[in-house]
């Protein structure tokens, strides 16, 4: 299984760690939303800037 750790990117900082243990993305039009190991979801309003599955990252953005 491969489970992945979610950042958000941000403008005057490096980016930031949100999530951790990720096991499903579903990307809709206004929100992508994260499911972890234990089954919490958690909902984020941006932008999917990259999935790197090989590094298991997941970065994001608001802008």
């Amino acid at each position: 299984m491969c489970l992945s750790t979610v950042y958000e990117r941000r403008k005057d900082e490096k980016d930031a760690c949100l999530l951790r243990n990720v096991a499903k993305v579903q990307i809709d039009p206004e929100q992508i939303v994260f499911t972890d190991l234990m089954g919490a979801r958690t909902v984020y309003t941006g932008r999917l800037y990259k999935m790197d599955l090989l590094e298991n990252i997941i970065t994001v953005g608001r802008e």
